[in-house]
């Protein structure tokens, strides 16, 4: 499982869903998302939950273009610790792009770029991986950034006092997600 909050910021527009608040859990996540798959995720009071860990699971913001230049940040926890793996990850996928010129489309089977952190603490770009500094115990929380401005992406993470970024030149084609 995975829970995070999401905080998305821009030059042009600012969008807060921290903290996220819930009297009881809930599965709908709300109108600005389009889940892969809907019921997979829920809202708490701690924020937003993964409650399936399988491959290719995902939340799309549908309230925001990535066209232009940006930066978003959130804070991950991996409930789950005995399935991190190196193929396991969290972070962001933008620009995705479906077969059908439709946002669903995109949101579920859309491929973008990749920017975030893999399950055992390496920082990812696209195919440009930077070694972290080892196993996280991310139960207690990794801070992860992800800023892009034109073509140059960089993602940070910021863990019990230990910062470590990876910046690589991405291609931009704007999907729909």
């Amino acid at each position: 499982m995975l829970c995070l909050a999401l905080a998305l910021t821009t030059t042009t527009q600012a969008v807060q869903f921290f903290p996220l608040t819930a009297p009881v859990a809930q599965h709908w996540v709300g109108p600005e998302f389009w889940g892969n798959r809907n019921h997979d995720w829920r809202v708490t009071a701690e924020g937003l939950e993964s409650l399936a860990p399988l491959p290719n699971r995902s939340l799309a913001l549908l309230t925001f273009d990535t066209t232009g230049d940006f930066a978003t940040a959130m804070d991950v926890e991996w409930l789950n610790q005995t399935r991190a793996r190196a193929e396991a990850r969290v972070g962001w996928q933008f620009d995705a792009k479906g077969q059908f010129n439709d946002y669903r489309d995109s949101a579920v089977f859309g491929t973008g770029t990749f920017a975030g952190l893999n399950g055992v603490g390496d920082l990812v770009i696209g195919g440009k991986i930077a070694p972290g500094p080892g196993r996280l115990a991310m139960r207690n929380g990794v801070k992860l950034g992800l800023q892009l401005v034109g073509s140059q992406a960089t993602v940070r993470a910021v863990y019990e006092g230990q910062q470590w970024s990876l910046s690589n030149e991405v291609t931009r084609n704007p999907g729909e997600c």
